[in-house]
């Protein structure tokens, strides 16, 4: 609770007002942090603890730029695409995102790569499209990993690979991105495979995520289950026959995976 109340940049006790927050940040501000600068530009743009300005806000990202600070890369970018204090211009919003996303932020990484995909600002590039896609991917954002997926299904920008498609979809899945899931069905479906790619629970049907994985029934080790009363339903509704039967054939497999006793 002590680390949640402060501030992750300065170490200081995060103020209760937006005002506090407002005064926190000019002292840094004062000192040439870009990531006060950031937040200060911030604070302009949403008038929050400041009269809203958004002049101000572009003064603020600008300082935090001319050091390198992508993160008011993309916010400045932002402000070109919706024309906010400046003139609408998604050529400057897309420069700005490749530069933050050639610094390794990540959100530019993927935005970048929507705008290539779509020609917004840019000449239109499905290969460079795929490469900021694949940027962002590595790092595990599952937006990007679910575009690389379907990048590699119908072959834009990269050869054409099902199983690539596959293997980026399962780790958008993995995170719970809701296309990525009914995708990697459809896909399963069109293949004919008889095993889901992405596991789901034997009760509620619900699929395996990082933040929620399955947990195998501790006797047949073949159901699983998202939760203790999904197994403990599943185990009323029929499972406790088919538990024995599966039970019976595990134990047949294993003599025979393991070549047999000498």
């Amino acid at each position: 609770m002590e680390q949640k109340s402060t501030c992750p940049e300065c170490r200081a006790k995060i103020p209760t007002t937006d005002k506090g927050r407002v005064k926190q940040l000019r002292v840094w501000v004062e000192k040439g942090k870009a990531w006060a600068q950031t937040h200060l530009a911030n604070k302009y743009k949403f008038g929050a603890g400041v009269r809203r300005s958004y002049k101000e806000a572009i003064h603020y990202n600008e300082m935090a730029i001319k050091q390198g600070d992508p993160n008011a890369m993309c916010e400045l970018a932002d402000m070109y695409e919706h024309g906010e204090g400046v003139a609408k211009s998604s050529k400057k919003a897309t420069e700005l995102l490749t530069m933050a996303a050639r610094r390794g932020h990540m959100t530019a990484q993927y935005n970048a790569g929507i705008h290539y995909e779509n020609g917004v600002g840019v000449a239109q590039s499905y290969k460079k499209a795929t490469d900021f896609y694949a940027l962002a991917a590595n790092q595990g954002f599952a937006l990007a990993q679910f575009s690389l997926g379907t990048s590699y299904v119908h072959g834009q920008g990269v050869a054409q690979s099902n199983s690539k498609a596959r293997e980026w979809w399962l780790k958008a899945a993995l995170q719970e991105h809701e296309d990525a899931i009914e995708n990697l069905k459809i896909l399963d479906e069109q293949e004919g495979k008889t095993t889901p790619t992405l596991a789901c629970c034997a009760a509620c049907g619900r699929p395996t995520s990082t933040r929620r994985p399955l947990r195998s029934c501790p006797q047949c080790l073949v159901a699983q289950y998202c939760s203790r009363e999904c197994q403990v339903k599943h185990w009323k509704d029929g499972h406790k026959r088919e538990c024995k039967r599966l039970q019976t054939v595990q134990k047949k497999k294993k003599p025979a995976a393991g070549g047999g006793e000498k």
